[in-house]
């Protein structure tokens, strides 16, 4: 694994999007909805750009695995 590279637990990201989403959709806005079926068919890179956007610190997602970049667990 190169120096450069992160490994994220993809799972808990998701599901900790998925809560924020759900969390507005019943507080704030149904047309979170919208948001929240995004996240549960995301790629993984496409959860990490959520994330970002959304202001959310990936640190708390890093692993100490070996495989690099991302990780999902299965």
């Amino acid at each position: 694994m190169d120096n450069d590279d992160i490994t994220l637990d993809i799972d808990r990201l998701r599901d900790d999007l998925e809560q924020h989403y759900q969390g507005i959709m019943f507080n704030v806005s149904p047309a979170a909805m919208v948001e929240l079926d995004k996240v549960e068919r995301a790629n993984p890179e496409t959860l990490v750009k959520m994330a970002i956007d959304n202001d959310i610190d990936l640190t708390n997602y890093l692993t100490d695995d070996d495989e690099p970049y991302i990780k999902r667990r299965r």
